[in-house]
């Protein structure tokens, strides 16, 4: 023991090869392969603070530029500014990504950075920052020969780091950076920078003090592991994490999900296989074929999107039952349920596109269960409304009337409900420590629901009660699809099936407002404006004359487009003060008579 002691006094220790003994390769190699795993237990964290989930090795995760990972993960999938307290976590966690190579490299040599900057690729997807990495172990392995001062061979090794964060944060896209104080886009990096400094610093020192044992890059990692994961789920949580990543997929509007997609190319691949399988020559077949082809498709990629949705949602659902945002979910996962692809949109375009619109009866049980069990959800409005449909179509009028009254009882509590979320401005330390406030996620128009709520209301009060055939013009009008190629000739069969009820005006109204060409659509109007001046679809009808009065006026920029507007919407003020198209018509009024103010004034 004394005589390998002498021998170690003897040696000069530059890293931890230099010690003699078999015995102390072996603990080297050891100490290598934990320091591996838990640097790869690192990048796998960072990568799941951005992504929700752990590995992905699919080749389109590792083409993204370096802007939209480093700077986007600021803002996605919680922004820093709702949640400062990610400057220290993303700031320890970049610390130890950035200096372990470089330590690794100075005191076990070049060769074995490698397998740390190749987690950095192929865990934490950041492809040009294990390329800086590479040149930053380089130049630590190539100069801690040429310099005495070990910490200074650090610092040297740690300066394309800054040069890449300055590249990073410079190359950011600054649309989507520029609601965020620049003070939090910059702090973590400089934390990080600092703090690899620091790591560097104490693992170095150790490292002489304990004559280059192994096990000092060991214990400057675990507090910046440890000290993360707790603050993270202290401060945010899982269950936000993967809330935000589930409502970005399938956001109604927002998401890809939702984006239009051109079918045409399956459409032809498949009408080319029948041809070529069954040779047919006549084209006019050829054609009936490939318009068969484009719902067949429509419908396939639909189940396709709609089930991955679905699942998505049920998986959040099941992995926390008890979290603040259940409603939420329930809310994304019923909008999955209605969802149905618009058949004018593939009709026109040759394209995919997604609507929620239309209430579909599978999603009874996910409304049903929303307004139940959370009835004080903002998300239970809409939930009320759509379940109110429904009840509709089944001719369940009093429980339609119920969940509707319900649901305008409930709108005075959300009526000054902010769903928005406000800029934070850190003025303390102490607000680094703040959860993120509750943001309604996705966000819901609700003077637009109260409204849809108030006409259906006013319908079915109107209409329900029809002496010869009771609800069931009504329930047969709500079953139909207004995107589908055919809903005016479906409205027209219908109003010639019920020509002898009271929701006839509605229905020749709703027929008028499907007609494309405007000054058609007028005509209409204008005759419906007479004939149904005492029924409860004149003020209906008197609103959407007003309405393309005025959408004349702008597009020829006609005065007396204006005028007329102005007196459909006084007319329908003074002939139906209590409609709820009044209350409609005198926003419309007000902003008719500020534009022409404008405009002519």
């Amino acid at each position: 023991m004394s005589e390998n002691q002498n021998q170690t006094d003897k040696t000069d220790l530059m890293d931890i090869w230099s010690r003699p003994g078999q015995w102390a390769r072996q603990r080297a190699y050891i100490f290598l392969i934990i320091n591996l795993c838990v640097y790869a237990a690192l990048n796998v964290l960072l990568y799941w603070i951005h992504q929700a989930k752990f590995f992905d090795f699919s080749l389109a995760s590792y083409t993204v530029t370096y802007h939209r990972t480093i700077m986007d993960i600021l803002v996605f999938p919680i922004s820093i500014s709702e949640a400062p307290v990610l400057i220290p976590i993303l700031g320890m966690i970049m610390a130890v990504i950035i200096a372990i190579p470089v330590l690794v490299s100075q005191l076990y040599g070049f060769r074995f950075s490698l397998m740390f900057i190749a987690c950095i690729l192929l865990l934490a997807h950041l492809p040009v920052l294990s390329l800086f990495m590479l040149a930053c172990s380089f130049i630590a392995a190539a100069s801690k020969h040429k310099l005495p001062f070990k910490f200074g061979v650090a610092l040297l090794s740690l300066l394309p780091i800054a040069l890449y964060f300055y590249v990073a944060t410079r190359g950011a896209n600054m649309l989507e950076l520029r609601p965020i104080d620049p003070t939090l886009l910059y702090a973590p990096w400089i934390f990080a920078f600092l703090a690899a400094a620091v790591i560097a610093g104490s693992v170095l020192t150790v490292a002489a003090l304990i004559k280059y044992r192994p096990g000092g890059i060991l214990i400057s990692m675990i507090p910046f592991f440890v000290i993360p994961v707790i603050l993270f789920d202290r401060y945010i949580g899982a269950d936000l994490l993967e809330f935000r990543v589930l409502a970005h997929r399938f956001i109604p509007g927002k998401s890809m999900i939702f984006t239009p997609v051109d079918i045409s190319g399956r459409v032809f691949e498949s009408t080319l296989k029948q041809w070529r399988r069954y040779k047919i020559r006549n084209l006019q077949t050829i054609v009936d074929i490939a318009r068969f082809e484009f719902p067949f498709a429509a419908h396939q990629l639909l189940q396709k999107d709609q089930l991955q949705a679905i699942n998505a949602c049920k998986i959040f659902l099941r992995k926390y039952p008890q979290s603040q945002y259940v409603p939420n979910a329930m809310y994304i996962l019923g909008l999955a349920k209605d969802m149905r692809f618009d058949y004018s949109v593939l009709d026109k375009k040759w394209m995919v596109e997604y609507h929620t619109d239309f209430v579909c009866k599978h999603s009874r049980k996910v409304w049903l269960e929303l307004a139940n069990k959370y009835p004080d959800s903002i998300y239970a409005q809409p939930a009320r409304l759509r379940l109110a449909i429904l009840a509709v179509r089944d001719e369940n009028i009093k429980w339609a009337k119920a969940l509707l009254d319900e649901l305008l009882r409930y709108d005075k509590l959300f009526r000054n409900k902010t769903t928005t979320m406000p800029t934070r401005e850190i003025t303390s330390f102490r607000q680094i420590f703040e959860k993120p406030r509750q943001v309604d996620i996705p966000q819901l128009n609700m003077s637009d629901i109260v409204n849809r709520a108030r006409m259906l209301l006013e319908l079915i009060e109107n209409n329900a009660d029809d002496p010869q055939f009771h609800a069931k013009p009504l329930a047969e009008m709500m079953k139909l699809d207004p995107t589908h190629p055919k809903y005016r000739d479906h409205l027209l069969a219908l109003a010639i099936k019920y020509s002898s009820s009271k929701l006839h005006d509605n229905l020749l109204v709703e027929y008028a407002l499907q007609e494309r060409d405007p000054m058609e659509r007028k005509a209409l109007l204008m005759r419906y404006v007479n004939l149904f001046k005492s029924t409860d679809a004149g003020a209906r009808t008197l609103l959407e004359l007003a309405k393309l009065e005025q959408a004349l006026g702008l597009v020829n920029m006609d005065r007396n487009s204006y005028e007329k507007a102005k007196q459909h919407y006084e007319m329908l003020i003074k002939l139906y003060p209590k409609s709820v198209f009044t209350d409609l018509a005198k926003k419309n009024l007000d902003h008719l008579k500020k534009m022409t103010q404008i405009i002519y004034e």
